[in-house]
């Protein structure tokens, strides 16, 4: 049920994905990837809504695993729900300790965030890639809900799957807006970002 769905961070993840904790890292062919996730959801905790909630012991961990990150290297860390405002912190739909989550990661120049939870189709290009005072963010549309900026779903919304395809070249990363269903590149969601040397 509904109820079970959302309770899913903080009781199913050891179940469905054999995790101890909602967040994870990985690295992969030498580049780390790292997984953050909201631990209370409306029904724990009503105050934070539709917010994402990470606890200090998230934080810490967050810390922990990037005090032996090199400054320069490439690194890519997903959350869902989108980060508020530079200099506040988040409310409902948005990630709750926003400005704690950027002190953390301020020091790293090639840093690559992506988030979900808006939905929002990819034809709006504007909204999906803003650079940050230290990192690079995309928020991605959905391969199952793509939705209107006014939260609703256009007329062929349900045929739509989208999400990115990003590359890591040498000197730059590469973040492409594709539509699965019909293997379709979107033009206007196309970035190359060059890294930091």
């Amino acid at each position: 049920d509904h109820r079970d769905l959302h309770s899913f961070p903080t009781r199913r993840s050891s179940d469905l994905f054999g995790l101890d904790k909602v967040y994870h890292d990985v690295k992969l062919n030498g580049i780390h990837f790292l997984l953050l996730s909201q631990e209370a959801y409306r029904q724990e905790r009503p105050e934070v809504k539709e917010g994402a909630w990470h606890s200090h012991a998230q934080f810490q961990w967050l810390k922990e695993k990037l005090s032996g990150h090199a400054l320069k290297d490439p690194l890519f860390i997903f959350i869902h729900q989108p980060l508020p405002p530079p200099g506040t912190d988040g409310g409902d739909h948005e990630m709750i300790r926003g400005e704690l989550f950027r002190r953390i990661v301020s020091p790293f120049q090639n840093l690559f965030v992506f988030s979900g939870h808006t939905h929002l189709d990819f034809k709006y290009a504007r909204e999906h890639y803003s650079q940050e005072e230290t990192f690079h963010w995309f928020q991605n549309s959905s391969v199952g809900q793509v939705l209107e900026p006014d939260g609703k779903q256009g007329p062929f919304a349900a045929d739509l799957a989208q999400g990115f395809y990003v590359e890591l070249f040498e000197n730059a990363v590469v973040v492409r807006g594709r539509e699965f269903s019909t293997g379709e590149w979107y033009e206007r969601v196309h970035w190359e970002i060059p890294l930091v040397k």
